[in-house]
């Protein structure tokens, strides 16, 4: 978890505030999805740790992370949709190469981590490894696809690096674009910005 989550948290409430023109006529209920202490899912939540909001949108599907500022513990992504909670990404969990490790902690997420879909796009780091990538989870499946990740193309002559420090934004369209070090066989090799579209192909920008 990177520690300016706190700073996501504020940006994407003030966005929610900002969003309606008039509150008039308009009842709130105040409804607690998870705690320190309490249970998600199968999954105990120890003290210690703090929440970050990773995106909110219009049908009401939540994307929070769990977890500590300096990745003593793994982080746990989850969606809360439809009085629901499903996780993402969580230490010993199924992923797409295995299960996720035991040390597993995010870049981000931000609020552009959701897209209207419920879709969520994520980068993910092992403490005591190297960064697994970038990753797309699509809500329909509950599945996670690896997009980008060291050794993949990214682009005509482009190589993806170790995605270190990468914070991916997806849109309605399940485009993704991010900033991350590649590899140029043809020139000068450093950050590229590119674009994954729906069907994993990769566009340099």
């Amino acid at each position: 978890m990177n520690r300016l989550q706190p700073l996501f948290l504020i940006a994407c409430l003030t966005l929610t505030v900002n969003q309606g023109t008039s509150a008039a006529g308009l009842a709130y209920t105040l409804q607690p999805i998870a705690q320190r202490g309490g249970t998600v899912g199968e999954l105990t939540l120890p003290g210690g740790l703090f929440f970050a909001i990773a995106g909110l949108n219009d049908h009401g599907q939540l994307v929070f992370d769990v977890g500590t500022p300096d990745g003593s513990k793994p982080d746990f992504l989850a969606q809360y949709a439809a009085a629901r909670i499903t996780p993402v990404m969580q230490a010993g969990l199924a992923g797409p190469a295995g299960p996720w490790p035991n040390d597993v902690f995010l870049f981000g997420p931000g609020p552009q981590s959701l897209n209207e879909q419920g879709h969520v796009a994520f980068a993910v780091h092992s403490r005591k490894g190297s960064p697994l990538g970038v990753f797309r989870w699509d809500a329909e499946t509950g599945q996670a696809v690896l997009l980008a990740g060291k050794g993949m193309p990214a682009g005509p002559q482009l190589t993806f690096q170790d995605p270190v420090d990468v914070f991916p934004a997806v849109n309605d369209r399940d485009e993704i674009v991010l900033g991350a070090p590649v590899t140029n066989s043809g020139g000068p090799s450093g950050t590229a910005l590119v674009m994954i579209d729906a069907q994993a192909q990769v566009q340099p920008l």
